[in-house]
């Protein structure tokens, strides 16, 4: 697929198991200073239960008390731990520029529990063990946000979301 504007809906996952792999490149072409979190990405079941935030990468601007400047972060959500919506801060964008963004959770070798990894131009930003590694159905991707807030200017190229089937 060609790049495409940060705002849409690409086709809905009927199911999503336990391990999988989201990865794609993006681009942001303005960085608003005066706008709340303005999404990239959203995966959701939708309602306000677990998996509401199967996965949300958005950008914000944080005030930053030892330079007393506003900074641009790359934020994301997601559901793991039994806690519907856990955020953590990432890294900068950079406008104009490519950024390719991997997102996965997979079995750790091993062990009965799952890691859910963000790395962010090859870098490791976050990786949380997740002891509620649950399986999603019908998950909704978007680019953007429909319900909330404004979409990240920018561009998303070379979507692809892997899945490992779950063993019966």
């Amino acid at each position: 697929l060609p790049a495409r504007p940060t705002f849409g809906i690409f086709p809905t996952l009927p199911y999503l198991p336990k391990e999988w792999m989201l990865d794609f490149k993006f681009m942001p072409i303005k960085l608003n200073k005066n706008s709340r979190e303005e999404f990239i990405l959203h995966m959701t079941v939708g309602g306000s239960r677990y998996g509401k935030y199967v996965t949300s990468l958005y950008h914000d601007y944080k005030w930053n008390r030892s330079s007393q400047v506003m900074e641009n972060q790359l934020w994301i959500n997601f559901a793991a731990n039994n806690t519907r919506t856990v955020t953590k801060e990432l890294s900068t964008l950079t406008v104009n520029k490519w950024v390719h963004i991997q997102i996965s959770q997979e079995l750790v070798p091993g062990k009965s529990i799952h890691l859910y990894k963000v790395e962010v131009a090859g870098e490791v930003l976050l990786s949380v063990e997740n002891l509620q590694d649950s399986y999603f159905e019908n998950v909704k991707v978007y680019a953007g946000d429909p319900r909330n807030n404004t979409p990240q200017p920018g561009y998303i190229k070379e979507l692809v979301i892997l899945e490992k089937p779950d063993k019966m």
